[in-house]
């Protein structure tokens, strides 16, 4: 018995009228297909827009901060800041987060706060600047969920924070400002995410775990170029097929996500990709 097709081409802009978005969603076959038992298949040919920002809304936008004013008497503030969505570079972004944090603490008496970009290690520093700051810290998202344990508008199991982005993780420490002192991030990394998993709910055996051990990964692509190209991910090997035997086709529901399962916002782009079907030997 042959195979009642042998290669579907996939691209989101034919995506159905109730498909979420080009990262989530449904394509039609004109025809139902129905699958051999022996039937695997593997994807190839994947072409993806690298069209998201560094910076994304409900993604990695949030900072947790600990600010605290000296004068005219010593009042602490521990908050969760938002930082606009946007590509940045590190100059940009340091802006962005020095304004971001002067706007959420003016009421505290927050006027300025030295928050700059140093080229030469890749790092975001924070000093007092001329303002009338003494203690400050960034937590991480380790320390997140114990700190504002009970701020009710924070998400304990969806921080949204922008720590994979300013690299700060494990025991933070505050430190004082008013001394002259100033606090690093970590190694500034703008890519956000740095593999890509296309899954599917209704195609494949479910034989492949992703990073949180989801069930239905169908291939990880590695983001190799910068913001505004086209990634271009070919199999190296056919030893990659999935089992779909006995499996009926006719609406395939995709999604395209990162490591902590979140949808790849595409602003407007759209991926394309081949199904490559083969026969496998029963053994």
């Amino acid at each position: 018995m042959s195979l009642p097709l042998t290669k579907i081409y996939v691209d989101s802009k034919f995506k159905t009228p109730d498909s979420a978005s080009s990262s989530d969603f449904k394509f039609q076959l004109q025809h139902n297909v129905f699958l051999p038992e022996d039937a695997a298949f593997y994807i190839d040919e994947v072409s993806i827009p690298r069209t998201w920002y560094s910076i994304e809304t409900n993604i990695n936008d949030k900072l947790y901060v600990m600010w605290q004013r000296a004068t005219p008497t010593v009042v602490s503030y521990i908050s969760q800041v938002t930082i606009p969505s946007g590509q940045y570079g590190g100059t940009e972004l340091a802006l962005a987060i020095k304004t971001a944090l002067i706007a959420k603490f003016t009421s505290g008496g927050l006027t300025d706060l030295g928050v700059t970009y140093d080229a030469t290690k890749n790092v975001i520093k924070f000093d007092k600047g001329t303002g009338v700051t003494k203690n400050f810290r960034i937590y991480s998202d380790s320390e997140i969920p114990v700190v504002f344990a009970e701020v009710s508008s924070v998400d304990k199991s969806n921080l949204q924070s922008i720590n994979d982005v300013i690299r700060v993780e494990g025991t933070t420490t505050t430190v004082d400002l008013s001394t002259g002192a100033t606090l690093s991030t970590g190694f500034i990394d703008l890519t956000n995410f740095h593999n890509l998993y296309l899954s599917s709910p209704n195609l494949g055996g479910f034989e492949v775990l992703g990073p949180r051990g989801e069930p239905n990964i169908l291939r990880k692509i590695p983001v190799n170029v910068d913001f505004g190209y086209i990634i271009q991910d070919r199999s190296l090997s056919e030893n990659d097929l999935i089992d779909c035997g006995k499996q009926a086709l006719s609406v395939i529901e995709f999604q395209l996500k990162d490591a902590k399962g979140n949808l790849i916002p595409l602003h407007g782009g759209n991926i394309s990709f081949s199904i490559i079907f083969k026969r496998t030997v029963k053994g």
